[in-house]
């Protein structure tokens, strides 16, 4: 919630935000269901959270052979993963089928 506040300097417009306690100890698992629950009018999620489950929720969306070139060796704190999928509704979504279209560490805003 200390980095929405931070973020929200940023954003564009007024996002929907809802606050969902149990993302804190979900598994990655737990979080592609969240992701396959959204509604169909949702057109572009931010989820945030903490790791481990969220290096690991991006290694399952984008795959396993992703996860070292890209990310290297870990998912640093503050990073961002933008991963696109080809579905028409979220309830598509499926491990290994999103597209990693970009990753932003905190190094990278230098």
């Amino acid at each position: 919630r200390q980095t929405l506040e931070l973020a929200m300097a940023e954003f564009g417009g007024s996002p929907e935000i809802r606050f969902v306690d149990s993302i804190y100890a979900a598994g990655a698992r737990d979080i592609l269901a969240l992701v396959r629950s959204l509604p169909h009018a949702v057109e572009r999620p931010m989820i945030v959270g903490h790791n481990p489950s969220f290096e690991e929720v991006a290694v399952l969306l984008v795959g396993e052979t992703t996860k070292f070139e890209s990310f290297g060796e870990k998912f640093p704190t503050s990073a961002l993963a933008v991963i696109d999928f080809e579905v028409d509704d979220w309830k598509g979504v499926e491990a290994g089928e999103g597209i990693l279209a970009d990753f932003i560490t905190p190094k990278d805003l230098r």
